[in-house]
C-alpha cells in the first residue's frame, strides 16, 4: 500500500513539474511574440486580436492602405474609403499598444499610406506631453518613404457625464499635432472636429451612437470623406 502511495505522489509530482514547465514555454512564447505586457490598459481583446492581425499582415498585398487605430477605426468599413485597404483597428487600442504592435506589420514597408487614428483611449492613463511623444515614436517606427495620415483625435459628447473634460485635452492635443506635422512631407494631418460639432464643441448627436463617443452611420460618412480626399492627396503628391 505504502509502494502504491509513494507511486501515486512521484507521478503526481512529475505531472505537477511538467505543467509548470508547460506553463513557462508558453510565457516564454507569449512574450517573444509580444502577446504579453505589463500595461494593464491594454486587456484581454487586444491580445486576441493581435494573432489575427500578424496572420493578416502576411496577406496583404503592395500598395495597400492601412489602418491603424482604435475601436472607431475597427467600426470603419475600409473598402469604402480606398479599395485596398486593410483594418488593424482594435477596440480598446492607445498609443501604447500601437508602439508595441506596429513592428509585426511588415506590410507597412510596401504600403500606399499608413492611417493613424489614435488617441481618445489614452486620455485616462497619460498626460498630454506623454501622448505626443508616443506619436513621435510611432511616426519614428514607419519608414520614411511611407506616407502617413494622421487623423486627429474626434471630439467627444461631453453631455455624457464620463466624457465631461475630454474636449479641451483633444482640442490642445490636436493643436499640438498639427503644429508639429504641418511641415512634414510624409505626413498628411486631417481634422474634421468642425465638421462634428455642435455649438458647444461637443460632438453633435447626430453623429454619435449615442455613448458619446463612437461615430454614427453619418459620422462615419462625413470621415470618410475627409479620409478619401486625403488618400488622393497622397497619391497626387506621390504621382500615384
Amino acid at each position: 500500500m505504502k509502494k502504491i502511495v509513494l507511486i501515486y505522489v512521484l507521478l503526481l509530482h512529475i505531472l505537477l513539474a511538467l505543467i509548470a514547465v508547460k506553463t513557462d514555454v508558453l510565457q516564454q512564447l507569449a512574450q517573444k511574440i509580444g502577446l504579453t505586457s505589463s500595461h494593464s490598459e491594454l486587456g484581454t481583446y487586444y491580445y486576441q486580436l493581435l494573432p489575427f492581425h500578424i496572420r493578416v499582415n502576411n496577406n496583404v498585398l503592395p500598395k495597400s492602405v492601412l489602418f491603424i487605430g482604435d475601436s472607431i477605426t475597427q467600426g470603419l468599413a475600409v473598402s469604402a474609403v480606398y479599395p485596398q485597404a486593410v483594418n488593424f483597428g482594435i477596440g480598446g487600442d492607445t498609443t501604447m499598444g500601437v508602439l508595441q504592435r506596429l513592428p509585426y506589420y511588415s506590410a507597412i514597408k510596401q504600403a500606399k499610406a499608413v492611417v493613424l487614428a489614435i488617441g481618445v483611449n489614452d486620455l485616462r492613463w497619460r498626460n498630454n506631453q506623454s501622448i505626443i511623444h508616443h506619436f513621435d515614436q510611432i511616426i519614428a517606427q514607419i519608414p520614411n518613404t511611407v506616407p502617413i495620415i494622421i487623423s486627429a483625435i474626434l471630439p467627444v459628447d461631453e453631455n455624457i457625464p464620463s466624457k465631461v473634460g475630454m474636449n479641451t485635452r483633444i482640442q490642445k492635443i490636436n493643436t499640438i499635432l498639427s503644429q508639429r506635422y504641418q511641415n512634414k512631407q510624409q505626413i498628411n494631418f486631417i481634422n474634421i472636429t468642425p465638421q462634428l460639432v455642435d455649438s458647444h464643441n461637443n460632438l453633435h448627436t447626430y453623429y454619435h451612437l449615442g455613448d458619446g463617443i463612437h461615430l454614427s452611420p453619418l459620422g462615419y460618412k462625413v470621415w470618410i470623406k475627409a479620409l478619401q480626399q486625403s488618400i488622393y492627396d497622397v497619391e497626387e503628391k506621390n504621382g500615384k
